[in-house]
């Protein structure tokens, strides 16, 4: 949780230092054997205004982290308790996945990051899912599927924290 808090301290830094910088790109439709029309994508900018959509959901990811912490790993108590937890995880994930999806950073650059973070916590919306069917129909095979979605989940997390502070 520190990580996520760092990496929105880490966007508004960026931003902040990234206030020259700029990208060129192919403009889209320009194709591979046309003109090459290129326009500067203003990454700088729109990672300013990224940070600002992104900083407030902090709190909101830390919730939905924290409440899965509580019944899992060393703090798992029984089956049931975490069916409980997962049952109203769920719809608070896929709210927060709305809040997500309804960000649109104007750059392709900082449109391809954002959207490996919204397949994360898609991911996230998935394991849960999963976890609550294997619980359910107490299948291993079902929660091992749900763990996979979990590490794919966590390195999309990761993926995204990287490229944002690779645009520094």
């Amino acid at each position: 949780m520190n990580k996520r808090i760092f990496a929105v301290v880490a966007v508004l830094a960026l931003a902040t230092s990234l206030s020259a910088c700029t990208i060129n790109v192919a403009a889209p439709g320009s194709g591979s054997g046309g003109a090459g029309v290129s326009k500067s994508e203003d990454v700088a900018g729109d990672l300013k205004k990224y940070a600002t959509q992104v900083t407030p959901l902090v709190s909101v990811e830390n919730d939905l982290l924290s409440r899965y912490a509580a019944v899992t790993g060393e703090n798992f108590v029984d089956d049931g308790t975490l069916y409980d937890a997962l049952q109203g995880l769920v719809p608070d994930v896929n709210a927060y996945v709305g809040q997500l999806e309804a960000i649109h950073p104007q750059t392709a650059t900082l449109q391809a990051i954002h959207a490996k973070y919204v397949d994360a916590w898609n991911k996230y919306g998935q394991a849960f899912q999963v976890s609550m069917a294997a619980l359910e129909n107490q299948d291993p095979a079902q929660l091992a599927d749900a763990n996979k979605l979990l590490a794919q989940a966590r390195a999309l997390v990761i993926e995204w924290q990287n490229d944002i502070k690779a645009l520094g």
